[in-house]
């Protein structure tokens, strides 16, 4: 009964915050077996995870060569090779590429923060859905990553498929904490060439706030 089916699934979907209860509706529809559904939501969370990967990526071979940048500017200010205009640019070039980069990465690891948000609602909805609690999927999800550790039996066994959610889950939140650690590592190299000795009289206007 295709009506009753939708009624429930509207019910189930109205306790969900924001764009979850869309994403739950029409996953929902597309999937009809739980354990398949929750199944589905670990490849959202590990496509989100892949797709700040390439931000996280991209972001540190960005920061790398902006430090070569910096350390040959470095160079040319000390040996005298390079005008005082021409390396006065050539920092707030270095500066600003830093500083967009970081934006950058700081926008992607938002997206995923959203995502992230959107696809757990859901799929915490459709444990309770099964009879599971997340807290016992958690359990079980670390006890197949370190084998040796024996859990005390669960009221109702896990779902492999919640399992495997659940550890592309924690994948997915280690690859957020990354992507904030290359985040710190950015402006800690702002600061870095900004306050640096040797390129003082290079420093361009935005080092003033820094």
């Amino acid at each position: 009964d295709h009506a009753g089916r939708n009624a429930l699934i509207g019910a189930a979907a109205g306790a969900l915050v924001g764009g979850a209860a869309g994403y739950y509706t029409e996953r929902q529809k597309q999937i009809s077996d739980d354990r398949q559904r929750i199944a589905s939501y670990g490849s959202d969370f590990e496509r989100s995870t892949m797709d700040l990967d390439r931000s996280i990526v991209h972001a540190k071979a960005a920061q790398d060569c902006y430090q070569r940048e910096f350390d040959n500017l470095r160079a040319a200010h000390r040996n005298k090779t390079m005008s005082d205009s021409e390396g006065r640019s050539r920092f707030a070039e270095i500066l600003s590429g830093l500083k967009e980069t970081n934006a950058l990465l700081a926008a992607a690891d938002g997206r995923t923060g959203e995502d992230i948000d959107t696809y757990t609602q859901a799929y915490e909805k459709d444990l309770q859905q099964v009879g599971v609690e997340r807290q016992q999927v958690a359990v079980a999800a670390k006890v197949e990553s370190a084998p040796a550790a024996k859990p005390a039996p669960a009221a109702k066994p896990v779902p492999q498929e919640a399992v495997v959610t659940e550890q592309k889950i924690q994948k997915a939140s280690a690859k957020r904490s990354e992507a904030q650690q290359v985040s710190s590592r950015g402006t800690g190299m702002i600061s870095s060439a900004c306050n640096n000795p040797d390129l003082g009289d290079w420093a361009p206007d935005p080092c003033t706030s820094v």
